[in-house]
């Protein structure tokens, strides 16, 4: 009985070794499928990372390819002398102008030389680029008449062209007579 004894114990001391062995294994295997895991997780992380750098770097790359091509059209639209000279035939080019600070560059340039023609605009070049566009957006027709004309009937509207003639009788010749009672309406002179 003794043999059978220390026998039982020999076996359930195998049997706690091998089931000790056996759940260690199975922790480590545990663990190596955590390290797989893990390391598949940082790979995927790294080609996302990768991706993202050639993303960025692909940007930069049409980034810097734009560049030139759009200070070259920077530069065809802010030179003021090639944008004037559009103007001498039609004014269609106005509402393509998004700046206002361009507008009013553009009014000031016509201003000027209706001053060399000793004719005298006394309102601002933002005042007439604002009331150009009002009147553009009702009635874009009017655009395809060369600016210089479009700012003299735009300032005699306003009683601001002064040439030394009677400002009614300029607003008589360049508006219809329901328009010219408007007119003076609007500005708030009697009739």
């Amino acid at each position: 009985m003794r043999i059978i004894k220390i026998g039982l114990a020999c076996g359930l001391c195998l049997f706690v070794t091998s089931w000790a062995y056996a759940g260690g294994a199975v922790t480590r295997v545990k663990q190596q499928k955590q390290m797989m895991m893990q390391q598949k997780m940082m790979q995927e992380a790294a080609i996302k990372r990768r991706k993202m750098e050639q993303i960025a770097g692909q940007k930069a790359v049409m980034q810097q390819q734009a560049r030139p091509a759009a200070s070259e059209e920077v530069q065809q639209i802010v030179n003021l002398d090639q944008l004037l000279q559009t103007f001498e035939e039609s004014s269609r080019a106005w509402p393509l102008i998004i700046d206002m600070e361009a507008k009013e560059a553009v009014v000031q340039a016509h201003i000027a030389r209706f001053r060399q023609q000793n004719v005298l605009i006394r309102k601002s070049p933002g005042h007439y680029a604002q009331m150009v566009d009002t009147m553009a957006a009702q009635t874009p027709e009017m655009l395809r008449q060369p600016f210089l004309q479009i700012l003299q009937v735009v300032a005699v509207t306003e009683y601001d062209f002064d040439n030394g003639q009677d400002k009614d009788a300029l607003a008589r010749k360049v508006l219809s007579p329901q328009a010219f009672r408007q007119n003076k309406e609007r500005l708030g002179l009697s009739y």
